[in-house]
């Protein structure tokens, strides 16, 4: 079939369909991989022992007044609740920001000063 034999009625109603698919696709896969992420660093800590102690007052402010223990169960729990809901949709604003101000704080406290 050649492109100009499609029927301009036809070609509209595929784009649209396209358009219409993209617009939850893209949000899906962006969400799934973010989840995947956090989930998976949750799963590290959750299987893992406690090295928050090690990073001694490398938390900001008011983070630091958590001591390790509570800082890594809130860390642990919060990539694992948050990063599903994120996958299923539940609350995505919420769980976006809460694991943007845990990443924050990891890059503060973990990764920026390497």
């Amino acid at each position: 079939m050649r492109p100009s034999s499609v029927s301009p009625a036809i070609s509209t109603s595929l784009f649209s369909r396209v358009d219409s698919a993209g617009a939850w696709i893209a949000p899906a896969a962006l969400r799934a991989l973010l989840a995947w992420e956090f989930v998976e660093s949750g799963l590290e800590k959750f299987n893992g022992e406690n090295w928050f102690a090690e990073l001694g007052d490398k938390f900001p402010w008011p983070f630091s007044l958590l001591g390790a223990d509570a800082s890594w169960f809130a860390a642990t729990w919060l990539e694992l609740i948050g990063g599903l809901a994120l996958l299923i949709g539940l609350g995505t604003r919420y769980a976006a920001f809460a694991l943007w101000v845990l990443t924050v704080v990891a890059i503060h406290a973990v990764h920026w000063p390497d």
